[in-house]
């Protein structure tokens, strides 16, 4: 009786609590705060932030974290700037469509693309509620400064605005289309040598499609963020060289390798799958012999 009195106050007050009007959703965290992960290092690059609500009658608590990602839904994402220490997103309110009826709950959800080990904050606030769609009234900002609930990791805490906790689960997952469209500008778009998959504008030898995969940025130079690690397995009687490469779970794409002598030609079937996951590649070389002086390895990547 107690627990179905609470449920029906808790019910009552979100009746009470007005829903705004407004245009746009500006969402961010505080610009050059202190963001950190479960083991205390700064927040890194491979964090992503998305906005949005979970489908109606759903609660995101702890023991339902594998749930999650089969009820969320997103309205926008947002990149983690290591340097500035913030991200920052903009959603036009177009539509109150379902699920984003008017008065639904909002959070803000972030993580770094891993399903074991992963880091994960999940927050909100009691003013967090859907606006009610007219382009006309100003803007409604959400921001990780006035976040007072975090159902995983923590806000506004002692030395820190953000705190992720280490959460394994499924992710929801972020296409090319909605990475790509979410990086580059409209005039970007618009350029395939800019913008297309095998571009590279930073011209730190990544291209887009890597920096899709392995979580980098295509705009700031950078390299793999340490996704990709080379080693050796003994495999007919000699030396092979591996590569190991670490997925996100959060991309949609084929994962493979390739093998060279030259770094000019890269042929079919020079590199072989050792092994196998939903968060781990493993290749090695297939292309040396008892002559060979040296072998290079590189991961590919393709759309499906």
């Amino acid at each position: 009786m107690v627990k179905r009195i609470g449920h029906y106050l808790a019910w009552v007050y979100m009746l009470l609590l007005p829903v705004v009007q407004a245009g746009q959703i500006n969402w961010q965290s505080g610009f050059n705060q202190n963001n950190v992960r479960s083991n205390g290092a700064p927040m890194n690059a491979q964090m992503v932030f998305e906005l949005g609500v979970f489908a109606p009658g759903f609660t995101p608590t702890v023991k339902n974290i594998s749930q999650w990602a089969a009820k969320w839904y997103r309205a926008s994402l947002a990149f983690y700037n290591p340097e500035m220490r913030f991200f920052t997103g903009a959603f036009p309110v177009t539509s109150n469509a379902l699920p984003f009826a008017a008065g639904t709950k909002g959070y803000i959800w972030g993580h770094n693309g891993a399903c074991t080990g992963g880091e994960w904050i999940l927050m909100s606030a009691s003013g967090w509620l859907w606006p009610s769609q007219n382009p006309f009234e100003l803007a409604v900002n959400w921001t990780a400064g006035s976040a007072a609930e975090s159902v995983v990791g923590q806000v506004n805490g002692s030395g820190f605005q953000m705190k992720t906790a280490a959460v394994s689960g499924p992710l929801p997952l972020t296409s090319w289309l909605d990475w790509q469209s979410r990086i580059f500008s409209a005039s970007q778009l618009a350029n395939p040598a800019v913008s297309g998959p095998q571009a590279d504008p930073d011209a730190d030898g990544v291209v887009n499609l890597a920096e899709y995969a392995l979580g980098g940025h295509p705009l700031i130079a950078g390299g793999s963020h340490g996704r990709v690690t080379p080693g050796w397995i003994t495999h007919t009687g000699r030396p092979r060289l591996t590569m190991t490469v670490t997925k996100r779970c959060d991309r949609v794409l084929n994962w493979g390798g390739e093998a060279s002598l030259d770094l000019d030609e890269w042929p079919a079937g020079g590199a072989v799958v050792v092994s196998e996951t939903a968060e781990q590649l493993v290749v090695r070389e297939d292309l040396t012999n008892a002559g060979s002086a040296r072998c290079f390895l590189r991961p590919f990547f393709s759309l499906p």
